[in-house]
């Protein structure tokens, strides 16, 4: 038992003292610039700047729920059948102006689509918007009065 112990401490320390090279945590990574693609290059915004992008984010999501308030259109199938409900939807604006529009939880009746309509005509047609990457979740609600 005394050997076996032994033998057991012995081979733990011939393996911590392995000369094999571990790679350094704060090793550098040298890019080449020249291949870089030149066409999807998109700014990168301080904090400061991110504060002032987000002040103005908020006058136009403001903008953006009262558009879709004021233009959403109940669905007759949704309104002959008594739903009533959220529409969760994740949407991307690129910097590009590419708006991509997903319904996340839908309440069906033609209610999903309503909602994908009314907010991408908000966020395409009716705003001057300066485009940067952002992805959003929000919620369209349905309720008949």
């Amino acid at each position: 038992m005394k050997n076996n112990i032994m033998s057991i401490l012995f081979l733990c320390v011939i393996l911590s003292c392995s000369t094999e090279k571990v790679p350094s945590s704060t090793a550098s990574l040298e890019i080449d610039s020249s291949k870089l693609s030149k066409e999807n290059v998109y700014p990168v915004y301080d904090s400061l700047e991110m504060i002032k992008l987000a002040q103005g984010d908020k006058e136009r999501t403001w903008k953006t729920h009262s558009y879709i308030n004021e233009n959403i259109k109940y669905p007759l199938e949704a309104k002959e059948k008594g739903v009533e409900g959220s529409v969760m939807i994740r949407y991307q604006v690129l910097a590009d102006s590419t708006v991509k529009i997903k319904v996340v939880n839908g309440i069906g009746y033609g209610c999903d689509e309503e909602a994908e309509r009314v907010l991408r005509e908000a966020l395409l047609y009716h705003f001057d918007l300066e485009f940067v990457n952002t992805i959003v979740l929000t919620s369209v609600t349905f309720r008949l009065n």
